[in-house]
């Protein structure tokens, strides 16, 4: 045992790096721990540097970091030293590398027993992939149980043995994966994650800090005079990050005279030296990637870095490579390509991380709005709980979580947008915490210098004019005489010939040169084409289109008197009219036989857009209109509704006004827009507005429906009149809690749509007993239950749960009523047309007998 102690790492040859994070007490034992069992310390330098065989840090912002990277020298940190010593053996050091792209490199899974081997498996690749490990007892050194509830053996020894762990579900590291990021694992944790408790999409999720939104001092890309911030007092035996340090701060930063003597005051003060030449420089502080200096340092392997940087370094006293953090690096000079024409605007992020995202689209090139219009191409948002989320669905705008502009802006390149981790927003995580993670991509900014640097242009040009200029060895000044011998004669090189035409279309014969002038057409075309397939995705598409009345750039045509422009038709009406007029008043029969018969009546669908007046908002106030159970071709297009202060609305969330159907429905747009106790109106409501050219009240224009009046032995205005007492008293459903399975009648999303709608809670259920709450008891409630269910038993008690379900569901029943029971709840298992009848009618006094799976 003895001997093992002693050589357990006598191949070793470490640097440990000191840091905020590792006292001097702490970073002496572990040294202690090393040296003890035979391995032997270095000093961090280039020429000790090929003799490291580990570096040992807490993180990987160090000088050297890149270099041990490059020299394929593991960095570790400490617990790698203490699962060594643990396990009498030296771990993979790839699991224990402390770069944030390993973002489980502090994870050690284990798994409780109904965990299924294949999602086993799935997990265990992804985690090892991303420097996690993997542990199939419940030791002291594991850090996550995944488990669905806390009642499996593993969770049951977590608790016994009161080991620092925690219990999640599946979903967390499947999300992590997703996103490529590691996310807070509170709303998985168990025994009672957010995820599976929490289904209102509509409340914003929890922001938990994150270390990155700490270090994102951050300045506008276009400002530079900032005055640095103040250094901070340093303690004793501390050293600058600037001792023996030889900086240089490059002429395109444009700092001068007080800002200038400050900087390098902070610098000459911390033990640093300012210089002018990028040769002797360690550190150059440049503006913009476009300098000599600039390719010279970063070919050369330099920390190179802006202010941000040299701020961040200032403020905190402690290094940071530049690459860290994506405004810290010198900006492109011309932003990101494709980043010209976006006009980006920002939901749900605040504070430093809305700061963080503004300045990162200036220095991408693309405009930043802090309102948002139906110009704007990309909204960006931390989750999908805002009005902004809503409205960006309806004006087609590109819905995206910040990733997709960092990493656009880390690789220098516009991401597609494509790739679903764009895209997705876990439940109950605030993206907000993700913001500033991403570093600066080093194998895409080498493709940057490789294309930009100007060293390599005129070398690249060089090369090319001295393997293009042949060797004279012939008389004739030909090469070695050979084309002379053989008497042919060299054509002169000539450009080729779409450089000779200049911008001359190129024109050639054949099915080629139709292809290319179709092309060359096509390309012309392409403002159009997006423009129409932009409003045509739009909700409502292009049959609520044109412009507003107050939009400057709307073309006025010239009215015909009645409120709207003239067709062609009717000016040749008019213009045959006009000549009748001068005609004499005796014609010829063939003359008549020959006049234009009047034009029928225009139909609905053809009406032509309307230069009305706007009415008075005080008597006709802005009011959400849906339209469901008609037709297409039925309903009046060209017409510009919003000037009429009507707001065309197709989504099953959103509150209506006026609801126009030709007879009572229960489709999902009725169902979900009766609750508003709306005015409900047929088309000719619409129609006649179109025709009279004015807003006009819709009371006069009420459904009617005595089919489904005399079906349902009531009048459908007392159905309305129930739904307006719901909607007062917060909805039918108010206070209930509803779980839906998978194969309801109809789509799951549906079905939850019109319970929430009803101020009802849905929630998939999944048959797990951590989704059903435990219900405190209370006598006094319980009694008054009892008693008024004798009364009435198809009201909602504060014991009743539902789950409403089908029969290709029956497996989930059993599950559900032990589980409820269990929890103190009064199980009701329903079939879906149940809720669809209560929905209809606004009523819960319903028999329920018809309508009951058990």
């Amino acid at each position: 045992m003895a001997d093992d102690k002693v050589n357990l790492f006598q191949d070793v040859y470490f640097v440990l790096i000191p840091s905020t994070d590792l006292s001097e007490e702490v970073a002496a034992a572990y040294v202690k721990k090393l040296t003890s069992r035979g391995a032997t310390q270095l000093q961090l330098s280039s020429s000790q540097l090929k003799h490291v065989t580990h570096i040992i840090s807490t993180s990987c912002d160090f000088p050297a970091y890149n270099d041990a990277i490059d020299a394929l020298i593991p960095v570790v940190t400490p617990r790698w030293i203490d699962h060594a010593i643990d396990k009498k053996k030296a771990p993979n050091p790839r699991t224990y590398c402390p770069d944030p792209q390993h973002y489980f490199h502090d994870v050690v899974v284990a798994f409780a027993d109904e965990i299924p081997l294949g999602d086993r498996d799935a997990i265990i690749g992804g985690i090892q992939a991303m420097g996690g490990q993997y542990s199939e007892p419940i030791t002291k050194l594991v850090t996550h149980i995944v488990a669905l509830t806390l009642d499996s053996r593993q969770c049951r020894v977590m608790q016994e043995k009161n080991l620092d762990a925690i219990a999640v579900l599946p979903h967390w590291f499947d999300h992590c994966l997703r996103l490529g990021r590691r996310i807070v694992e509170e709303p998985y944790r168990l025994p009672e994650p957010s995820i599976l408790i929490e289904q209102n999409m509509s409340i914003p999720p929890r922001v938990y800090r994150s270390t990155a939104l700490d270090e994102l001092n951050t300045m506008d890309p276009l400002e530079r005079m900032l005055e640095p911030p103040a250094a901070p007092q340093l303690e004793e035996k501390e050293e600058s990050v600037f001792k023996n340090k030889r900086i240089m701060l490059h002429q395109d930063l444009d700092v001068q005279g007080h800002l200038e003597q400050t900087l390098s005051q902070i610098i000459s003060d911390g033990g640093g030296a300012v210089v002018d030449n990028v040769d002797e420089a360690e550190w150059l502080i440049c503006h913009l990637r476009n300098t000599p200096e600039y390719f010279k340092a970063a070919r050369a392997g330099k920390d190179t870095g802006n202010l941000n940087w040299l701020y961040f370094l200032i403020s905190r006293n402690k290094y940071q490579c530049p690459m860290r953090r994506l405004l810290h690096y010198p900006y492109p000079e011309n932003g990101i390509e494709g980043f010209r024409n976006a006009k980006i605007t920002i939901s749900n992020y605040t504070g430093e991380a809305r700061v963080f995202l503004d300045s990162l689209v200036k220095a991408a090139g693309g405009s930043f709005t802090k309102n948002m219009t139906p110009d704007n191409t990309h909204l960006i948002t931390a989750h999908m709980a805002s009005e902004k989320c809503m409205a960006a669905k309806d004006w087609n705008i590109e819905l995206v979580n910040h990733l997709w502009l960092e990493e656009s802006y880390a690789k220098g390149k516009l991401q597609a947008l494509s790739n679903s981790r764009y895209s997705f927003f876990p439940p109950r995580t605030n993206m907000t915490e993700l913001v500033g993670q991403t570093p600066i991509d080093r194998v895409s900014l080498k493709i940057e210098l490789d294309q930009n640097d100007p060293a390599n242009a005129s070398e690249d040009e060089s090369d090319a004019r001295s393997s293009s200029m042949p060797a004279v060895n012939g008389d004739n000044g030909t090469p070695n005489g050979r084309a002379a011998a053989s008497g042919s004669s060299r054509r002169p090189a000539r450009t080729p010939l779409a450089a000779r035409l200049g911008n001359a279309e190129l024109i050639t014969p054949g099915s080629r040169g139709a292809k290319d002038r179709a092309i060359s057409k096509l390309h012309g075309m392409a403002t159009d084409i997006a423009a129409y397939e932009k409003e045509r995705k739009r909700v409502g598409g292009v049959v609520y289109g044109g412009r507003r009345l107050n939009d400057p750039e709307r073309v006025n045509v010239e009215s015909n008197g009645r409120g709207r422009k003239r067709s062609i038709d009717e000016a040749d009406e008019q213009q045959q009219d006009e000549l009748a007029e001068d005609a004499p008043e005796e014609s010829s029969p063939a003359t008549k036989k020959h006049r234009r018969a009047p034009k029928s009546k225009r139909t609905s669908n053809e009406t032509d857009v309307l230069l009305a007046p706007k009415p008075d908002p005080d008597e006709f106030p802005m009011i959400n209109v849906l339209i469901t159970g008609y037709k297409q071709e039925l309903i009046p297009s060209k017409f510009v509704w919003s000037d009429f202060n009507i707001n065309i609305v197709d989504s099953l969330s959103t509150k209506v006004d006026v609801l126009v159907v030709d007879r009572v429905l229960r489709t999902p747009k009725f169902l979900t827009s009766i609750v508003h106790a709306p005015v409900v109106v047929t088309i000719d409501w619409m129609l006649a507005m179109v025709a009279q050219h004015q807003r006009l009240s819709p009371e006069s224009f009420m459904v009617e429906d005595p089919d489904w009046e005399d079906t349902q032995n009531q009048k459908f205005s007392d159905v309305l009149a129930r739904a307006k007492r719901n909607r007062d008293n917060g909805g039918l459903l108010k206070g209930s809690r509803m779980y839906c399975t998978t194969n309801v009648r109809g789509k799951s999303d549906v079905i939850r749509a019109i319970i929430e709608a009803n101020g009802g809670e849905a929630i998939q259920w999944n048959g797990t007993k951590a989704q059903i709450p435990q219900r405190e008891e209370n006598a006094e409630e319980d009694q008054e239950e009892e008693d008024q269910e004798e009364e009435d038993d198809a009201l909602f008690g504060p014991r009743d749960l539902y789950l409403i379900s089908e029969e290709a569901d029956k497996p989930q029943w059993k599950k559900f009523i032990k589980h409820a029971k269990g929890q103190g709840y009064k199980p009701h298992v329903m079939k879906t047309e149940w809720l669809l009848t209560i929905a209809s009618l606004q009523d819960l006094n319903v028999p329920r007998e018809d309508h009951m799976c058990l």
